[in-house]
Order: C-alpha cells, then sequence, then structure tokens
C-alpha cells in the first residue's frame, strides 16, 4: 500500500506538467495514455518489498524452521516464489485500479475525462504483467543474497541506477536486462527497446536464471 502511495504521489507530479497538452487536439487520449504508463513505478516497491521478505526470513531464521516444518527445501522454495507472484498479482491490480482511477480524477478536476484507448488498455496490462513478475524476480534476489539491506539496495540500484545507465549509454546492451526488458512490455517510448515478444523472453530468461541460482543456493547452503 505504501507503493501505491509514493507511485500515485509520482504520477501526480507527472500530471502537473501536463495540463498544457491537455489542451491540444487528442490532448486527453494522450494525457491518459502518459498517466497510465507512470504506473509501471509500482514494480520499484513490489521488487523490494519481496526481496526483503525472502532476504529476512533467511538472515532471522525464520526460513530454517519453516523448512523444519515443511520438511522439504524444495517445498519452501516454492511457497517463497508462489507467494512472490501473489504479492505482484496483488499489487499489479491495485495499480491497474489505480492507474485508471487516479488519472480519471486528475483529469475531471482538470475540465477534461479519461479517455481509455487501445495503447492505454494496453499499457494497463503491459503495467500489471511486470509488477507481477518483479514480485518473483523480488523473492529470487533475496533468496540469492540473504540480506535484507542488501536484497534492498540490488533492487533499487538495478532499477534506477545500473540498468537506466546501461540503456542510456549502451543500448545495444541495456535492452536485455530485465529492468528495461519490462519497459517494453509497457510500451515506454525509450528507443531501442526490444518488441514486446523478445523482451517477454529476456524476462523469462532472467528469472529461470535467478530462479535455478535461488533454488540451488537455498537447496546446497546452511540456514541459520
Amino acid at each position: 500500500m505504501f507503493g501505491v502511495l509514493l507511485t500515485a504521489v509520482s504520477a501526480g507530479g507527472t500530471f502537473s506538467g501536463l495540463t498544457a497538452q491537455l489542451r491540444t487536439p487528442n490532448g486527453d487520449v494522450e494525457t491518459t495514455v502518459t498517466m497510465v504508463r507512470t504506473w509501471f513505478a509500482l514494480s520499484l516497491f513490489i521488487g523490494m518489498a519481496t526481496a526483503f521478505d525472502s532476504a529476512r526470513e533467511v538472515s532471522s531464521g525464520v526460513a530454517s524452521r519453516v523448512i523444519t516444518a515443511v520438511g522439504s527445501r524444495t517445498s519452501y522454495f516454492i511457497g517463497k516464489a508462489t507467494n512472490g507472484i501473489l504479492v505482484g498479482f496483488v499489487g499489479a491490480l491495485l495499480g491497474a485500479a489505480a492507474s485508471i482511477g487516479f488519472a480519471s480524477i486528475l483529469l475531471s478536476m482538470n475540465g477534461s475525462g479519461l479517455r481509455m484507448s487501445k495503447e492505454a488498455w494496453l499499457i494497463v496490462l503491459g503495467c500489471a504483467a511486470v509488477n507481477t513478475v518483479a514480485g518473483l524476480w523480488g523473492t529470487f534476489i533475496g533468496l540469492l543474497t540473504r540480506n535484507a539491506i542488501v536484497a534492498i539496495v540490488i533492487v533499487f540500484a538495478l532499477c534506477m541506477l545500473v540498468e537506466p545507465a546501461l540503456q542510456a549509454f549502451l543500448p545495444d546492451v541495456g535492452k536485455f536486462f530485465m529492468t528495461n526488458a519490462m519497459a517494453s512490455v509497457y510500451l515506454d517510448k525509450q528507443d531501442h527497446l526490444l518488441p514486446v515478444p523478445g523482451a517477454s523472453a529476456v524476462i523469462a530468461g532472467w528469472l529461470a536464471v535467478l530462479g535455478l541460482g535461488a533454488f540451488l543456493l537455498t537447496r546446497a547452503k546452511d540456514l541459520r
């Protein structure tokens, strides 16, 4: 919920720079597209939350006790992965509803109205997809790092510093990284992004690699 509030604040800031656009032809359509796209940012908070949760469980000894209770490290890993997907899915639903509702409120307050074009609906679906994926991505990072602070820092750095820099300065490399592939899915306007099918394959590949690493580490390494 905290992430939803912060994303709403960010969306409000974005809208403040779009009021002039509303007075142009099709301004309400273009503004609606921009506003619903801002809710991709929720993926950052979902990723940090699930990374923190899974890393904290390991470092605090909770994971060890759960594994003892369920009798299997594999079952524990599947449970954490499922939890990550569910957290992401719930966040995605909240984000999708909030993106449309908040845009509608802001537009009506400025004498306009919500205009959901085909592009806007595709962006809402794309944001929902990446927000769901972010829950699983964060879970895997947490299981790999096993330190809550480190996990949060890594997710933040990847989303806000490392991968945006790669996309800006080495786009032929950067487009194959997780958050830049996510940008393709929610139809970001950046140049040099992969097409959606290719980006989806890249996302699946990153999840497979991180998931395998997290699974093997959970199976092999001693827990507290």
